[in-house]
């Protein structure tokens, strides 16, 4: 994903101003020099999840070497597809193959 040219809140700022009805998603893409589409998408997800909607994650989780190759041992000593499936839930969908 691109880096946004604006801050979590600005885009927070933005979309509550759509949502209190400060002007149009029009309006304010010209006032923002963005896309209208875009301010719609943007409220929407501040609607539904506040700022945290627009707050990155640290990217992939980091295993260390020793998790991993715990992870294989036991893949090729379960060999439980079933197991298998259950174990990636609990491990944040680590794939065992």
């Amino acid at each position: 994903m691109a880096k946004s040219k604006f801050t979590a809140e600005q885009r927070a700022t933005i979309s509550q101003e759509y949502l209190d009805g400060l002007g149009s998603s029009i309006e304010l893409a010209r006032k923002y020099n963005v896309d209208d589409y875009t301010i719609q998408r943007w409220a929407q997800r501040y609607k539904e999840n506040g700022l945290s909607a627009f707050l990155r994650g640290n990217g992939n989780t980091k295993y260390t070497a020793d998790f991993k190759l715990s992870c294989v041992e036991l893949y090729y000593k379960v060999k439980n597809p079933l197991l298998i499936s259950l174990l990636n839930i609990i491990f944040h969908q680590v794939q065992f193959y």
